[in-house]
Formats: structure tokens, sequence, C-alpha cells
């Protein structure tokens, strides 16, 4: 079973960079440094957007972006495009249907659809049109049902969008020709397209490029990436390889020739046998024409680890970059033949298949004498006759089923089954399904509700891909984490994920979900020069950072991730985001006050946190100067002194985040115009409780240090006050404080039950201050 996981770009490795991957038919463009020259700059856009398959695209007001599979769709990979307004993110199995016109790319332009208004947040429905034999008259897809829509769509269907669309780019001059041939590896032609970028040129931008197309360019060097598959013999999944050509010289008209068979075979692996999920990404690059805006063009591949891989570079180039990462985990649900000629059987559950945890040695059957068996059902006719059958089979006292087919969809079931389905298209299932026609098969499963370790390895390699991309490495030589996630109040959910850092760029690993509280051991590449920034989020919960670290081989270390009280927090410097570093979290330079102070920071080393729900207001001299329906903005004040106020709110919106729900803080400081990026005197109130793994206090009478963090330019606390609420903050009551060696210790009477709320008050030696409110800081347990 392939766990859960979602794809976090968690920071390009510059500002405006292009990401690219498997082509699209028709030639347009994505917009970079040229749109910019124009004044069209590309402007953030965030929310998150469920796409026509029913995957999920969450995107970040400090520029993360998460892809997460619909549930049922674990084993699709996915491309990122673009950046912004350009966002583009397409499943693999949608990459055939878009370039043979049967669905619309445009359904995958996140940036713009998110634009346009049709985020989640705003609307239940895409607007469609669905044509062809089979298909229905429907406007619309509501986004609960994506998942289904998707699955059902007949092979003859067309999908159209029929929302507001973008507008047309202009092609670039047609001085020569330049036309493309794309070979699989097995030497035919193949149906792919490649990305073009132009090397001097910041104004070309990106055009898809496709067989038998004719793109007009000016004189020039130019870069050529494709994506191209090949059918395996005795395999239901394709191989993939990233090819890429990193330095064109056009002086005329040209073919170019991207052959797959020049394609290495990239390969990771680590010395845990049963470390057989993860996701391998690929990245290909080059330098930027100067005056782009941006450092690299880039090209990244997210793949799953059963799909084979390969890589190939034309030629070297001195401004390439292959930039390999992989993610290596325990599935959540294995199957294995017993016996004599004992083999695996790669399977996923179906959706939405109850857990089968635990370890399990049971007989494989065929239909009958299904009681205490694991029954093997053919796929040969639709879910809802499917699900009629495994009805039965529960009600004759099966145990599980498991469901051969020959394709990569699984099915998909509108209720539960009563028992855990599970779901295979490899050959070894139908092995499994022969032998068992001859009678009773031993097998064992095993099911876990989330592997107890993960590998995080990357592998840079400039100038052009290695001769042998392939990696074997072992624990010893790897930094180790003990990690303790704790529960937000009660149990949740979250996506851990990962980024290399390295060259002054940052490379986003795939992530996978977690339930909280957790225990596991995680591994990171110890290799000069590379650090490793961890990033965890969920759907309306805090994103959660801990701050880039290097590790050597060998070095263990032992970690508290959301370790309460949440809270604002300075302790943690602004790291690399978008390819630039903040001068602080909150800071004035010349007449614009930048503000995105991470309010849900954990109390762990190096952690911090932000969320894209709340508000923020700046108030000069009594008077509103600017305000932003999020908890970070920009906001241009006037160039005299005077003296400001800063309300901020931010929220965790999901259910089950029961421990600090609400953040309001109100800062007041006096700020004028500076020449250069100055800090602003901001205090940050910090509670250090001892709270178990559900970040819950016991009741009674109850001990919390407290200190305060600054900002440069806030003075020495002269006045600190602490109240508690046990009502959401209708009520609140001052607490004893104690001042002790310049942090204090706060008592607080905790209720029997319920939660408590925390109310700080604090004011330095220069007039600044802050009152600070958390709801529901932690629970009673």
């Amino acid at each position: 079973m392939r766990t859960n996981w979602k794809f976090l770009a968690m920071a390009a490795v510059v500002p405006l960079a292009a990401y690219t991957a498997v082509a699209i038919p028709g030639e347009w463009k994505l917009s970079s440094a040229a749109t910019q020259a124009a004044g069209q700059a590309t402007h953030p856009v965030t929310g998150t957007i469920t796409l026509v398959t029913g995957d999920r695209v969450r995107v970040g007001g400090d520029g993360t972006v998460s892809v997460q599979a619909s549930p049922g769709r674990e084993d699709v990979g996915f491309q990122q495009i673009g950046e912004g307004l350009h966002l583009r993110v397409l499943p693999l199995d949608a990459v055939s249907p878009v370039a043979q016109g049967r669905v619309d790319e445009r359904l995958f332009e996140v940036g713009r659809l998110l634009e346009a208004g049709y985020g989640d947040a705003r609307t239940a429905t895409l607007p469609v049109t669905v044509e062809g034999p089979g298909a229905d008259d429907r406007r619309a897809v509501p986004k609960t049902r994506a998942a289904r829509f998707w699955h059902e769509l007949p092979a003859s269907a067309s999908v159209k969008f029929t929302g507001r669309s973008r507008s047309a780019d202009a092609p670039p001059p047609a001085e020569h020709t330049l036309k493309a041939v794309f070979l699989d590896r097995d030497g035919r032609p193949a149906h792919a397209f490649g990305s073009l970028w132009s090397l001097d040129d910041p104004s070309f931008g990106l055009w898809w490029i496709g067989p038998g197309d004719e793109l007009g360019v000016p004189p020039g060097r130019y870069a050529l990436v494709s994506t191209i598959q090949t059918a395996v013999p005795g395999r239901p999944d394709p191989s993939y390889t990233q090819i890429m050509n990193p330095e064109i010289r056009v002086d005329g008209d040209v073919t170019l020739t991207l052959d797959a068979r020049q394609g290495r075979r990239v390969e990771v692996a680590v010395e845990r046998a049963t470390a057989q999920d993860g996701a391998v990404v690929m990245e290909m690059s080059t330098k930027a024409p100067p005056g782009a805006g941006f450092v690299r063009n880039r090209s990244v591949m997210i793949l799953p680890n059963r799909v084979p891989a390969y890589a190939a570079t034309t030629a070297p180039s001195p401004g390439f970059l292959f930039a390999l990462r992989a993610t290596r985990l325990e599935p959540r649900i294995q199957l294995h033949k017993a016996g004599d000629q004992p083999f695996p059987v790669d399977v996923t559950y179906a959706y939405p298949s109850p857990e089968y945890l635990g370890t399990h040695t049971l007989d494989a059957v065929n239909d009958s004498g299904t009681k205490g068996t694991l029954v093997i059902l053919d796929r040969t006719e639709g879910d809802e006759e499917l699900a009629g059958r495994i009805s039965a089979v529960a009600s004759e006292g099966g145990a599980a089923v498991l469901v051969v087919g020959t394709t990569d969809k699984p099915p998909f079931f509108a209720e539960a089954p009563k028992i855990p389905v599970l779901y295979t298209y490899q050959p070894e299932g139908a092995r499994l399904r022969a032998l068992a026609e001859a009678g009773r098969v031993r097998v064992t499963t095993r099911g876990i509700r989330y592997s107890p370790y993960q590998y995080s390895l990357f592998y840079p390699s400039a100038g052009r891909v290695p001769d042998r991309p392939a990696y074997r490495v072992a624990d010893r030589d790897l930094g180790v984490a003990r990690v303790h996630y704790r529960g937000p109040g009660g149990p949740a959910g979250v996506t851990a994920g990962s980024a290399a850092v390295w060259d002054g760029g940052e490379f986003s690993l795939v992530g996978n979900e977690i339930p909280l509280p957790a225990t596991r051991t995680e591994y990171f590449t110890a290799s000069p020069g590379v650090r490793f920034r961890r990033v965890f989020t969920g759907e309306a919960t805090p994103l959660g950072h801990i701050a880039a670290r290097s590790f050597r081989p060998g070095e263990h270390v032992t970690e508290t991730v959301f370790k309460g009280a949440l809270g604002p927090s300075f302790a943690t410097p602004p790291e690399l985001i978008k390819g630039k570093i903040r001068p602080a979290w909150a800071y004035r330079q010349g007449d614009t006050l930048d503000m995105a102070v991470p309010l849900f920071s954990g109390t762990g080393p190096g952690e911090y946190g932000l969320t894209d729900s709340g508000f923020i207001r700046l108030y000069r001299d009594g008077h509103l100067v600017g305000e932003a329906e999020q908890p970070q903005a920009s906001i241009t004040a006037p160039v005299e002194e005077g003296s400001y106020r800063l309300d901020v709110e931010a929220t965790a919106g999901r259910p089950e985040w029961q421990a600090t729900t609400v953040v309001r803080v109100s800062w007041t400081f006096r700020s004028a115009h500076t020449k250069d990026a100055t800090p602003l005197p901001l205090m940050a109130v910090r509670y250090t409780p001892t709270l178990d793994r559900l970040n819950q206090a016991p009741a009674g009478g109850f001990s919390i240090p407290v200190r305060v963090e600054h900002q440069a330019g806030s003075a020495p606390v002269t006045k600190l006050t602490v109240r508690a609420s046990f009502d959401d903050g209708s009520h609140w009551r001052a607490v004893p404080l104690r001042e002790v060696g310049g942090t204090w210790i706060a008592r607080v009477p905790n209720p029997s039950e319920g939660h408590v709320s925390l109310q700080a008050i604090a004011k330095d030696a220069n007039g600044n201050t802050v009152k600070q409110t958390i709801l529901r800081a932690y629970t009673i347990g």
C-alpha cells in the first residue's frame, strides 16, 4: 500500500523559477521575466483547490505548494509547473488525456483557477461540459465527487472547461524554425512533448513543442527538456525518462532529437528491506539568462517508487543541474505469498476500505470456503456489482478481499466495505489468483497506520546526469532524528515533509501523512553543504517548520514537533523562502511595513509555524493604514513618524485541532521612514508548560514557565501580566506571576476538564507594548 503522500514545494530554488514537466500539446507560454517587463508581474495566489481528478492542491501564503492525491489515487505521480498565477499541477494519469485533447488543460491551471474564484473556499463545483459516447450532459462537477467523476470518465469522452478563460500569449519572433523528435526507450516515436526556454533572452519565456510542431525562435541558446514514457514488457507500469539538451545553439533552422535510449536508470535504495514505499523527485535545471528575475529554469517530475525512472543529458553543460531526491518508507499494507516459493504482491487499499492492521496469516481462496480467508475476486464488472460481491463475502465471514485488476485504478465504492478490500494490478496478483484456483494458498498480510521510519535522501549533480545515478546507502552513513509529534489537544493528522537546502536553493521531497501523536525515526543524507528543513502541514492546520540543519554521518538527535503551547515566536530567524531571506519577521524598509510573524510556533528548538487563515490590520495614530485577509502582509505607511498599532489574528480551523485554535496579538510601537530594512520593535510571550503527547495538562494547580522573546529594537520588559480563561476568553482572571532571573513562573488553577486560554500584556522600557491572546493554549487530560 502506497502511503498517503503529498509533494510539498516548500520554497522554489529562486523567485519566479519555472517548474516544467511532461508537456502539454499546442503552443502556450509560461510567462516569467517577459511578462514582468511588461508590467504583468506574477502575483501571489493562495488557497486550496480540488482538481477535476479529485486531487487537492494547497497554495500557502509563504509560497508552499502541497499536492495531495485523492483517496484511492496514492499510486499517481504528479508534475508541478510554474508558480503563482502560472502554477499548474498535472497528475500523471491526466497527461495522456490532455495530450490527446480529450481533457482541457485549463482544468489544471491552479494559479489562474484560484485567481478566477474557483478555489474550494469560494465554489463547490468546477464548470465543465462532457461530450462523446457514453458521456452525460452535465454542466458542472461537484468537487466532493470529482475523484469518482474522473474514475468513471469514459475513455471516449472529452471534458471541456467552461469557466473564465485566460488571455492568449503572443508567439516569439519566427526567425528560425525549431522542430523536435522524441523517441522512447525502444527507439519508436513517442507521444511526448518538450519544453523550451532561452539561455540568453529573459523575455522569451517558456514554450511547449510537440512532434510535428514548428516553433519560430530567434537566434540564440536554448534548453529543451522532455519526459518520455515507454511501455515495459510484462509490467503494467511504463517507464519514464527525463531527458534534457541543456545548451542548444540556434543560428538557422534546426531539428532536435531527444532519445530516451540515452537514459540511465535512476535508483535509490536503503538497507531496510521493508522500505518499499515512497517516491522519487527528479529535477533538471539550467541557469536563467541575466535579467530574468530568477536564477534557474527547472523541470520537476514526481514518480512513485515502483515506476522505473531514467534520466539523461544529451551533452554536458556548466549551467546544468540534476537534483535527485527520494523518500523511502514502509508500506501501510503488505501481502506476501507464504510457504514454498514465497513472493510479495504489491497491493493498495480500495477506497474507502477499512484498514487491515496487524499481522495476519490466513488462506487465500477463490470465491468458496470464505470464512476467515482472503477471498480473491476478479475485477470483471463495475464497482457497484463488485461491492455487492464483497458484501456477500463479509456476510459469509470472509476476513478480507483481494481484487485483481488490469489497470492502475483501484475500485471506488460509494460506501465503506464491511471488511478490508485490497487491490492489485501487478502480475504477482494474477499469479496468486492462479495458485488459488488449484487450492488454498497460505498468505501473510501486515498493516500499519504509518511507517515507523522515513528516509529523506538528496543527490545533486552539476554539469550532467551521472553515468550511473544509482545510490545505495547504509543507515550508519546518514543523520538520524528520533521525532516525537505532539497531538493538538487530541488525535489528529498531519503531512510531514522536508526540503534539502544546498548551494543557495531548496529542493522539496515528498511528504506523507502521519497520525498525531506519533513517534518515528527519520534518516537524512549527511553530506557536506547539505541541510534539511522540515515542514508539517494539513488542511486548516498550522504550517509548522523546523529550521534547516545539517547532519554528520551517524549523528543522532531527538526532536519534538508541535510542542505546546504554540504561539508567536521570534526565536528562530527567518530562513530562505522563495530564494531570499527576510531581514526580520516584521520590518520596515522605506515606507513599507512587511509583516509575517509566525504565530503558531512550537516551543522546540528551531520550530516556527504560520497559518493562512486570519487577518492583519495596521493603524497609525488611531487611523487604519492598511489591512489584509490573512495574517501576513506588506503595507505602505506615511513617511512621518507616528504611533502604530498592529493587530493580527490567525486561526486553525480543523475541528481536530483543539489546542491553540486562535492567536490574537496587538502590538504598539513608533515608526518612521527608514533607508534600510529595520526590524519592528515587537515582543512575543512564550509559554513552556510540561504537557503530554496530546499537549494536555493535568487538572489542578499548574506551573507554567514564561519568557519574552524580542525582535531587534525592543527593550527589556518593565511590566508583564498573565491572565487565564476557562471559557474561550469570555471571562479572564489574573494568575500569580513570579520572576526568576529574567523569566517568570505563572501559576494557573487548571479546571477538572476542558481547556485553558492564556492572555499576556507586556511593556518594554521604550514604551512598546504587546497584548497577546491564545485561545485554548492547551487542553486538560
